[in-house]
């Protein structure tokens, strides 16, 4: 319904000795609930919290910690979140594993608990408990006191390809008390495949109503020495139930699916897909069939990658509709059909050179009381990136749309600076000027302004 929980943090390790670790971290959280009253429990506003840890390996059987954490800045209805804890990890036998931990601070007290056995064969069951005085559950505000949730379960191979595994969880949130029951099963048919079975079983009772959840999913890996690779999951789910005399039935298909083909080491296809076909009251899972298909051709030279070339096709179909930031209304629905190349050349060292080219043909409505109409766009990128030194980037990248049937023409222009973390990583902070994204299937004009951008690649 238009709330945004934006959440980022950092966190560095640093071990001083054999016997002792330090963690710092810092996290940033900014919440946003359109039309929420003053005074109501998920309270508006943004804070930034800062924290510590110490762990002392004492032997490989025992280890424990303490951490403190303070709230740096804040605005809005967020509470400090200031906190100091301590826990250990003891295995007290060849099998039996304890982990625990104690904390208290502003938002109230804390606590988990957690014993694991894991026999020689590999079978595993547990035994835990948890209380987190700034959860929520499922959205719902909490009614009385937050008694933490108890879970169970366990592992075991019942072959050398089988395995099964079952968890219940039984949580108790204030006035919504909710028992759920998870069963699968995983089965190693070959060296290659893998397939995967589950059954979710769940009930709330809540004051004003109960809610019932049945969900049973089927999935596969498969991955052979010719270099294919597919995995894939298809999931059905029922809710049934109320709040306050009000239908909250609901039924989901989901499907994804994703691979890749190594035709040879500098090339590859890649694909995937994303299903979704709800049927519900709207209250808590959009009604609407969503499927995003794509397939891709990615050269990528592993001797000289001065070139690198990705061609890409994507159909899209939502119907649910495209959201908007800070909105609580669903924008635009679309049936698309999306063509792009991507290119990228190392003239040196120093210097990359960029291009990019799609098109768009399918059509679009702005609601979904208004007809489908034909929205064709291309769209138009070049850009030049300066390796400044080792570890940063700098990025100027100019932009063009044109949407033929709406009449419309745009230009933009895009800085960033980026930061190399280690090979795989880096973390960009730019500008873009023009009103439009790169994404063809993005309808709502509302990219312009401060980003951030972060990439990994492997």
């Amino acid at each position: 319904n238009g709330r945004t929980d934006r959440e980022g943090g950092a966190e560095v390790r640093y071990v001083v000795s054999d016997r002792l670790t330090l963690d710092f971290g810092v996290e940033h959280l900014d919440r946003n609930t359109p039309g929420l009253a003053l005074g109501t429990t998920n309270k508006n506003g943004s804070r930034t919290d800062a924290a510590v840890r110490a762990t002392f390996t004492e032997s490989e059987y025992f280890a424990w910690y303490v951490y403190g954490q303070s709230t740096l800045a804040r605005s809005g209805e967020l509470e400090k979140n200031d906190r100091a804890g301590a826990g250990i990890r003891y295995r007290f036998s060849e099998n039996w594993t304890f982990e625990g931990e104690i904390s208290d601070g502003s938002l109230g007290a804390a606590g988990a608990a957690l014993f694991t056995y894991t026999s020689a064969d590999d079978n595993s069951v547990y035994l835990g408990y948890t209380l987190d005085p700034g959860r929520e559950f499922s959205g719902a505000t909490l009614v009385g006191r937050d008694r933490g949730q108890f879970v169970a379960g366990g592992r075991r191979r019942l072959g050398e390809n089988v395995d099964v595994y079952g968890e219940n969880t039984y949580d108790m949130f204030g006035r919504h008390k909710s028992l759920t029951s998870t069963y699968g099963v995983e089965y190693r048919t070959t060296e290659a495949l893998t397939l995967t079975g589950n059954f979710e079983y769940g009930t709330v009772e809540a004051i004003d109503g109960t809610l019932d959840r049945k969900a049973l999913s089927f999935g596969a890996r498969y991955e052979n020495e010719h270099g294919l690779s597919l995995s894939g999951r298809a999931e059905v789910r029922r809710d049934r139930g109320e709040t306050l005399g009000a239908n909250r039935d609901s039924d989901a298909y989901l499907f994804v699916a994703s691979g890749r083909y190594l035709i040879s080491e500098d090339q590859r296809l890649l694909f995937s897909v994303d299903y979704a076909d709800t049927d519900t009251d709207g209250t808590s899972i959009t009604s609407g069939e969503y499927i995003d298909a794509q397939m891709g051709y990615a050269y990528r030279p592993v001797l000289n990658d001065r070139l690198n070339v990705l061609f890409k096709y994507r159909f899209l179909k939502d119907t649910v509709g495209q959201q908007i930031d800070s909105t609580t209304e669903r924008g635009p629905r679309q049936v698309s059909h999306v063509l792009s190349l991507d290119m990228s050349y190392d003239l040196n060292q120093q210097w990359t050179l960029g291009a990019k080219v799609g098109g768009r043909w399918g059509q679009s409505s702005p609601d979904e009381d208004i007809p489908l109409a034909d929205n064709d766009a291309y769209l138009g990128v070049v850009n030049a990136r300066y390796h400044l030194t080792h570890k940063w980037d700098l990025l100027l990248e100019g932009r063009y749309l044109r949407a033929t049937d709406a009449g419309v023409a745009e230009y933009g222009l895009l800085g960033a600076a980026y930061r190399h973390i280690g090979k795989n990583v880096k973390v960009g902070v730019g500008y873009n000027t023009g009103r439009f994204s790169d994404d063809l299937t993005d309808l709502t004009f509302d990219d312009e302004g401060l980003f951030v951008n972060f990439i990994a690649k492997f």
